[in-house]
């Protein structure tokens, strides 16, 4: 999966030397058609450590090559790796500013849009919610501006959490 790795791939299960039992070593390499993906061998162990970067998905082709040391001779062995893609969620980056305004006003001065990053996704795609108001009337418009009002003649200080989703 995306922002994973595979370590349970094991060289020596796919190539075979009669000879290893009186002493023969195995070179295991490696090639791979796409920079996406960084492949590590244990020569010792056999083990295979699979990497995609970061929030990267797809296809890539390997070659994994062992070379027998006491003959010099090599055999080769191709297979595809999958990296399924998974839900990146968003973040949000900051703490959001503290917003002020003025009795029987309003402040439209915050767009959640300056605060929040999705690696998949576009902003627009972001579903708003919030949560903690009482008095405060909190209207998230279309632009992912939002629109702070009070009730009739409220002052006072209100705590609101913004949650936001893909």
């Amino acid at each position: 999966n995306e922002d994973s790795f595979n370590d349970t791939l094991n060289a020596f299960n796919y190539f075979n030397d009669a000879d290893i039992v009186y002493g023969d070593d195995l070179n295991f390499s490696y090639s791979v058609n796409d920079s996406n993906v960084a492949i590590l061998i244990n020569n010792n162990s056999g083990a295979i450590n699979i990497t995609p970067i970061a929030n990267w998905f797809g296809t890539a082709l390997a070659n994994l090559t062992t070379t027998d040391l006491a003959t010099n001779t090599a055999t080769s062995n191709n297979f595809l790796i999958t990296v399924v893609s998974v839900n990146d969620l968003p973040i949000i980056n900051n703490s959001m500013p503290n917003i002020t305004f003025a009795e029987d006003s309003f402040n439209d001065s915050l767009n959640l849009s300056a605060w929040v990053s999705d690696v998949e996704d576009s902003l627009a795609s972001l579903v708003w919610s919030f949560a903690g108001n009482n008095s405060v009337l909190v209207d998230i418009l279309p632009t992912t501006i939002v629109n702070f009002t009070s009730e009739a003649d409220w002052y006072g200080q209100e705590s609101i959490t913004f949650t936001v989703t893909d």
